[in-house]
């Protein structure tokens, strides 16, 4: 062996030292599994209001079947983001024909949220094209 060869195997896994650093780094905290329906996703889509389980996932759920309906990984996200208070969550209502819960869902959203819900326009036909 050469007495570069060392030096060589050194440079080399410190090459494949930083390529790993590089390589974590680029991961987005959207690709961090977090269990759902749990206080940790609570807290991930930014609700400041009280954690009720069953308030909770009632409204995850919302997004969930809208989800289910348009198979775009996207509204799942979009749906949650903001603690609900979006364009695409009232979208998801409309679509999944929700109309006549809106009183309750609004309730809960209060609640799990810390805010007001936005009002909703009578029809949500331009935020349903974020769906498409």
């Amino acid at each position: 062996m050469s007495p570069k060869a060392p030096h060589q195997t050194t440079c080399c896994r410190l090459l494949m030292f930083v390529a790993s650093l590089m390589l974590l780094q680029t991961v987005t905290p959207s690709s961090i599994k977090i269990r759902p329906n749990t206080f940790k996703e609570f807290q991930f889509i930014k609700c400041q209001g009280e954690f009720d389980k069953e308030q909770y996932s009632f409204l995850v759920q919302i997004c969930d079947d809208c989800y289910n309906l348009f198979r775009n990984p996207n509204v799942l996200l979009d749906c949650k983001a903001n603690c609900f208070q979006n364009p695409v969550f009232p979208a998801c209502i409309n679509r999944l024909l929700l109309k006549d819960k809106e009183t309750e869902i609004k309730g809960k959203l209060y609640y799990v949220s810390g805010a007001d819900p936005p009002s909703y326009p009578e029809t949500h036909d331009a935020p349903a094209m974020v769906l498409l």
